[in-house]
């Protein structure tokens, strides 16, 4: 099965994203807001507002979220070679490589 994952750098593992953890994820690179409108202006103005859990578990659950991440089919706990599409040898880097779909982990310091 396709399931949605967290890289956990430290853990040298990748973590099931769950609802909650969605919810922290995208705090960090948005501001979720509510618009309400003012009373006597009519004016509309945002409201900063977390995403509630039933939202959360909609997205991590829905298959149409599933096409935009990128599909991981290994993890190296290291850099190890692998073969790119041309057939050349090459050392994978740290992070994740489309070509192999495989993500791979910084090595230990």
């Amino acid at each position: 099965g396709r399931y949605p994952v967290l890289v956990d750098e430290e853990g040298a593992a990748l973590c099931l994203l769950t609802p909650e953890a969605f919810i922290t994820f995208v705090e960090r690179y948005v501001i979720p807001y509510k618009t309400k409108f003012d009373r006597t202006t009519g004016q509309p103005y945002a409201v900063p507002h977390s995403m509630n859990a039933a939202t959360a578990k909609a997205v991590v659950g829905s298959w149409d979220f599933y096409p935009f991440l990128p599909e991981v089919a290994a993890v190296n706990p290291v850099p190890l070679p692998a073969l790119d599409p041309s057939g050349t040898l090459k050392l994978l880097p740290p992070g994740y490589d489309a070509d192999t779909k495989t993500y791979t982990f910084e090595p230990p310091k």
